[in-house]
């Protein structure tokens, strides 16, 4: 068998081995457990085509892609500046590295209560939660990013008189030679 085939077989042959499982656990469940009948891949299938041919999905998806955009823009307007500000300066970083370790491991879930009752219901605690899952990595990554920065370009702009400011978003700033790291952790929060 050739790379080709390969490639294009082993793909389909593990998605039908997927469904077979998906179609015997829900088979061998719902001998226990009548509802589960309506889990299994068929009637699965079918639900997905009427949800399809719902005209009302297509708006909701709309709505959350609406809530994740804002959540993210958000997540990047804070998460970027802090980032650079923790990469740039070790005083800041030492300060508040403790803090934003603490705040990044607890779950954006368990927020909700509180976002719910200080933000009341609506979209404001959904892009309160999304943001707060999103800002560590930003900021972690873009961190990262500004602190592997060649230090020769910092001290080279500093001869010549130029501020902090100028040096990262000046006409020849070092945005642009961020590492990887940096828009890695915002295409990682998008998916």
């Amino acid at each position: 068998m050739n790379a080709r085939a390969q490639n294009l077989l082993l793909p389909l042959v593990g998605l039908a081995l997927a469904i077979g499982l998906w179609w015997l656990g829900a088979s061998l469940l719902t001998e226990r457990i009548p509802i589960a009948a309506n889990f299994a891949p068929l009637p699965t299938f079918e639900a997905l085509i009427w949800l399809l041919q719902d005209p009302y999905f297509y708006g909701h998806i709309l709505l959350s892609l609406k809530r994740v955009g804002i959540g993210l823009l958000f997540a990047v307007a804070i998460g970027i500046p802090l980032g650079i500000l923790t990469g740039l300066s070790h005083r800041f970083a030492l300060a508040n590295g403790t803090v934003f370790q603490f705040l990044r491991m607890i779950s954006p879930l368990s927020w909700m209560p509180l976002a719910v009752m200080v933000l009341g219901v609506g979209n404001a605690p959904v892009y309160f939660l999304l943001a707060f899952a999103a800002v560590w990595p930003i900021i972690l990554n873009t961190a990262t990013g500004v602190a592997q920065l060649d230090k020769n370009w910092l001290l080279l702009s500093q001869s010549l008189s130029a501020t902090r400011v100028e040096f990262i978003l000046g006409q020849r700033g070092q945005i642009s030679n961020l590492s990887p790291t940096q828009p890695s952790g915002q295409i990682g929060d998008g998916f």
